[in-house]
């Protein structure tokens, strides 16, 4: 798996974003990646997608953030949407790439030594 796609999934899992999928989505000539994840509460996803942006280092703006119910933040070749539960339902993006899927590694919380 690309390192910064790793390095993206791993960040979102702990920060308790919860049924992340990704996508391969290079063929669409935007970007390389999707990356769709989802928080309990809007208030949750704000505050996470925060928190992200610093672990990540990105600077750019986070599309949406105002309202939290669907935040978008593009890094060029991964391009990441975050929704609050019941707001990707809505929006269905998982249907829209299907058959796109990347497998992901089985994510757990790494025990402090």
């Amino acid at each position: 798996m690309d390192k910064k796609l790793e390095k993206v999934i791993q960040v979102l899992w702990g920060l308790k974003y919860r049924n992340i999928s990704a996508y391969d989505i290079e063929e669409s000539g935007v970007s390389r990646f999707l990356v769709v994840a989802t928080a309990v509460t809007t208030t949750d996803n704000k505050k996470y997608s925060t928190a992200f942006a610093e672990e990540m280092k990105y600077a750019g703006k986070i599309e949406g953030w105002h309202k939290g119910e669907w935040m978008i933040i593009d890094m060029e070749d991964i391009v990441i949407h975050l929704f609050a539960s019941g707001h990707r339902e809505k929006y269905n993006m998982d249907k829209l790439y299907k058959g796109k899927e990347i497998n992901l590694p089985k994510l757990s919380k790494k025990k402090k030594a």
